[in-house]
């Protein structure tokens, strides 16, 4: 019996109709109150991802100090930006589809502040008041056309976490990405290529279904994602910019998976590009 109900509960019809509901606006209203999307609850995690911004920028000789950043589908987690600004980063403009956080609320800050003075990104003696934020931090909305309220060539750094797969178009936004960054800056993306529903049983199990059917069963759900693989990031990253690291984690293909099930335009995929969950790009804007 338990079997059968998870499989209802799973069942692609279950799904659909649940998406179908999305698409009223009090529902839509509703599921924004609801969801939390980033990690703002979580400082160390944000901590991290900022020293992991810093030292990839020093290994690639971009100077944050008094640099202008972008950061992509922020959410509700507005960490990383507080921090970089306390690095000394001149500003950061996070941009987003909808107006998830508020960066009016400067004491959702101080933890993160703690937790990175605790890592050693942040010293004790440094200046770190929320005001130093309030000072730097932009927040924007995407143009209804996808494109951004920046300038050409005014950043020295885009980058993000965890959002690139849920990315409507991404060509789009990366052709952002290049037009707003100065020629020689660096673009970091980390992205997760698992299915979303099923983080810890068959994160594979979204391959299963053709175009259609995924979109009718996710396109107005918070965890609809692009479902590109690695070698479709690769490809679309070396484009226009020049790729300086390009780092895949794998994993042991998970307990249920079956390969015969896979979609038509994912059969081509073998199993080291299908055991791939997450990529880390670094990528530099060629200068003129």
């Amino acid at each position: 019996m338990p079997s059968l109900l998870s499989s209802i509960s799973d069942h692609p019809v279950r799904h659909i109709l649940q998406n179908t509901i999305n698409y009223l606006p009090l529902s839509e209203q509703v599921q924004m109150l609801r969801s939390t999307t980033g990690a703002m609850n979580d400082p160390k995690l944000m901590a991290k991802w900022a020293k992991q911004i810093v030292k990839i920028a020093q290994v690639n000789d971009l100077e944050l100090e008094n640099a202008n950043a972008v950061e992509i589908g922020a959410g509700h987690s507005l960490g990383i930006a507080a921090l970089l600004l306390l690095k000394n980063v001149a500003k950061v403009t996070a941009i987003d589809v909808k107006a998830y956080a508020d960066p009016s609320n400067l004491d959702q800050f101080l933890p993160i502040i703690e937790k990175g003075q605790e890592i050693g990104l942040l010293s004790k003696a440094e200046d770190v008041t929320p005001s130093k934020i309030e000072q730097g931090l932009q927040y924007s909305l995407v143009k209804s056309d996808g494109s951004w309220d920046l300038p050409a060539e005014s950043a020295d750094l885009v980058y993000s976490f965890y959002s690139g797969e849920h990315w409507r178009s991404v060509d789009q936004v990366l052709a952002e990405a290049y037009r707003a960054l100065k020629p020689g800056g660096l673009c970091i993306h980390t992205i997760d290529l698992r299915d979303h529903y099923h983080f810890h049983k068959n994160w594979l199990q979204f391959l299963y279904y053709e175009e259609w059917l995924w979109e009718a069963m996710s396109s107005k759900r918070g965890r609809w994602s692009n479902r590109l693989l690695s070698p479709q990031w690769h490809e679309k990253f070396q484009k226009d910019f020049d790729i300086l690291l390009f780092k895949s984690f794998r994993q042991s293909l998970p307990d249920g998976f079956d390969v015969n099930k896979l979609a038509a335009p994912f059969q081509k995929y073998d199993s080291d590009v299908l055991s791939v969950f997450e990529v880390l790009v670094v990528a530099r804007k060629p200068f003129a």
